[in-house]
C-alpha cells in the first residue's frame, strides 16, 4: 500500500475507526500522517510501514497517537521534518529508525507490549518511553540510544543483550513498577542496580548506574 498527500499541507488522517491492513505500507505526506482517534489506524501484515509526515507523525494526546501494528518480522521507520513523532502501538512495536529535522522535538512511544528498538537511534529531541501489560523495552544487539532526554516507564523489564545504552545529553530515567526489582541484561543474565542514571555525556549499562543526574524511581 502507497498513500501519497502532495500540495503545501498535504495530510494523511485516518477515519475513525477504520483499520486499514495491508501487507507493507508506505505513506507520505507533505504534512501530517493522523490517527482517527479510536482503534488502530493501520497494521501491516508481514513486511514493513514506512512513514513520512513533514510536519509530524501522529500528535501528543489523548487518542492523538497514531496506532499502528507492525508485523513479526517488519519494522516501523518514521520521518519528520519539523513535527513531533507520537506513536502508540496495541502490541508489540518493532522500530527500525526515527529521523527528525533540527530543533528538539517530541518522540512519543506508548507500548501495549514490548517496545523493540532494533537499531541505533540518534536524534536531539525528548524521547518518551512508555510500556505497559508486562511490555519490555528491549534494544538489538549493538545498539545505542542518544538524545537531548530520554524518559522510559517500563513496564516490564530494560533488555540491552549485553551492551551499553549511551545517553550524550541531559539524562535518562527509568521508571519501573513495584515487580521489577532489577534491571536485565539478557544475554548475560546479569541483573544490576535498580536505581539511578547517567550523567550528561556518560553512559549507561545494567551494571553500573552513576547518580549525579536524575534519579529514577519504583513506586
Amino acid at each position: 500500500l502507497t498513500l501519497t498527500a502532495a500540495g503545501a499541507t498535504g495530510n494523511i488522517v485516518f477515519s475513525p475507526g477504520m483499520h486499514v491492513q495491508s501487507q507493507g505500507a508506505n505513506l507520505q505526506a507533505s504534512g501530517s500522517i493522523l490517527s482517527g482517534g479510536s482503534g488502530v489506524d493501520l497494521q501491516a501484515l508481514s513486511g514493513n510501514l514506512v512513514l513520512m509526515g513533514t510536519h509530524g507523525i501522529g500528535a501528543i494526546g489523548p487518542g492523538a497517537p497514531l496506532k499502528v501494528l507492525t508485523s513479526a518480522t517488519g519494522f516501523l521507520r518514521a520521518t519528520t521534518v519539523d513535527g513531533n513523532v507520537a506513536l502508540h502501538g496495541p502490541g508489540a512495536l518493532r522500530l527500525d529508525r526515527v529521523t527528525t529535522g533540527s530543533g528538539q522535538q517530541t518522540v512519543n512511544l506508548a507500548v501495549d507490549g514490548t517496545l523493540n528498538l532494533l537499531n541505533s537511534m540518534s536524534t536531539d529531541d525528548s524521547w518518551i518511553m512508555t510500556t505497559t501489560s508486562g511490555g519490555d523495552l528491549s534494544l538489538a544487539t549493538g545498539s545505542t540510544v542518544a538524545a537531548t532526554s530520554v524518559s522510559a516507564n517500563i513496564a516490564g523489564l530494560v533488555l540491552t543483550d549485553g551492551v551499553t545504552t549511551a545517553v550524550p545529553s541531559t539524562c535518562v530515567m527509568i521508571q519501573l513498577p513495584p515487580s521489577v526489582r532489577a534491571l536485565k541484561r539478557r544475554a548475560a543474565g546479569e541483573s544490576g542496580s535498580r536505581s539511578r542514571t547517567t550523567t550528561p555525556g556518560g553512559t549507561w549499562t545494567p551494571r553500573s548506574l552513576p547518580s549525579s543526574c536524575c534519579k529514577s524511581t519504583l513506586p
